[in-house]
């Protein structure tokens, strides 16, 4: 019986604990000792090339200026008419679920990420079933790195909640003006003031976009490589009978997912007809429980199927066979969030996927290091996936077609 052996795992990360930003030579270093490491042991492994441009950058510098025009239209003039004031209103909560959801400006670098003038590497390595292949599970990770400075890092948070309230304080001035005459000057004030406050946290947001390479991606995300390449040499040897497993290494997600973009573009026919499942492995051994993250939040947006019926079942005998503390309960659920890791476009292909993650703090800092890992968190993601894997293939060996 296969095991899950944590340390050699932690030996593999430690080999590429090292600043890994998209377009540099270190991340070129970081893709041979991926790919080393894979065709050691998987024959059909092979590095895909996908081009990309920097249109996200080229998008914020248009989509940035009318937000903030937006901003200043609905501090200075909403006194001019209660239709302003509810045009201005209906504006703002448009731009936070456009900022919010990320709709704007990533869907757009989504659509062509494709083409452009910078190349990535995605590191692609397969597994057939042993016997019969009736499903597929795509276990995949980015490998590049990012760091950011703490200044922009809280800039939309801040931009978020004064975007909040002041929308909030336009409808109540709305309301004032419509029933009991002008608004008290207090309200005006306050409008001002976090209009202000959004005018300068958006602006620090959309244009100070300084990425630096300084942090070390241990956790966010050599633990999710670290992890596919453990299970990889664990499977290599033994194959599932019914289930064929892919590893991915992904390049560009930090840049808006552009490696698992690029893959769906490229292969996302192929990979529907042949039942496939997907996992993204992102940010293991971070400061918070393990999540799973199975279906959106948002109820409108319906792709595929969600696989959260086999791990719930795998969480159980995980949560049954060992004692639970507040760094390995694990958390199986919905997010609003659900698009913030590879399996994103996966599931906007069609393809039922998930992500396992734990909330790091410390994300995209020169403090992501070995000696800010959780061991515990780690070894435990490796038996989840694991349990899942082997329910998954006993799921198929009983049925010609899915049952979820």
């Amino acid at each position: 019986m296969m095991e899950w052996d944590n340390n050699r795992a932690l030996e593999r990360l430690k080999k590429f604990n090292f600043p890994r930003k998209t377009g540099t030579e270190a991340l070129i270093k970081a893709r041979d000792i991926i790919f080393k490491d894979l065709e050691n042991v998987i024959s059909d492994t092979k590095v895909e090339k996908f081009q990309f441009s920097n249109l996200l950058n080229k998008v914020m510098l248009i989509y940035g200026p009318i937000i903030l025009l937006i901003i200043f239209l609905k501090a200075w003039f909403w006194t001019l008419s209660l239709i302003f004031s509810i045009i201005f209103a209906i504006t703002q909560i448009i731009v936070f679920i456009l900022i919010f959801f990320r709709i704007g400006p990533y869907t757009v670098c989504r659509l062509f990420n494709n083409k452009g003038q910078y190349t990535g590497y995605n590191i692609i390595s397969s597994i057939p079933a042993r016997k019969e292949e009736k499903g597929v599970l795509i276990l995949g990770a980015h490998y590049d790195t990012k760091s950011t400075p703490a200044i922009r890092r809280y800039a939309l948070p801040v931009a978020l909640y004064s975007m909040g309230s002041t929308t909030l304080l336009v409808i109540i001035s709305g309301i004032i003006l419509l029933y009991f005459g002008p608004s008290p000057l207090w309200l005006t004030i306050f409008i001002w003031i976090g209009a202000t406050i959004e005018l300068i946290s958006l602006s620090i947001y959309f244009f100070y976009n300084h990425i630096t390479n300084k942090s070390m991606g241990t956790v966010d995300n050599g633990s999710g490589v670290a992890i596919i390449l453990e299970l990889a040499h664990l499977y290599a040897s033994r194959p599932n009978e019914y289930l064929s497993l892919v590893f991915i290494a992904f390049d560009g997600e930090e840049l808006g997912l552009l490696g698992a973009s690029a893959f769906n573009y490229s292969h996302k026919e192929e990979f529907l007809k042949r039942n496939t499942k997907m996992i993204s492995i992102d940010m293991i051994g971070g400061d918070y429980p393990l999540k799973i993250i199975t279906k959106s939040g948002l109820p409108s947006i319906k792709h595929g199927k969600s696989i959260a019926p086999v791990f719930d079942n795998v969480i159980q005998n995980l949560q049954n066979s060992q004692e639970k503390s507040s760094n390995d309960y694990i958390k199986n659920e919905a997010s609003y969030l659900y698009f913030a890791s590879d399996h994103g476009p996966f599931y906007y292909a069609g393809i039922p996927s998930a992500a396992i993650f734990s909330k790091f703090k410390k994300e995209h800092t020169n403090k992501d290091t070995m000696d800010n890992l959780k061991p515990n968190t780690f070894e435990l993601c490796g038996k989840l996936i694991m349990g899942f894997i082997s329910d998954y293939d006993e799921i198929l060996s009983n049925h010609s077609n899915e049952k979820f």
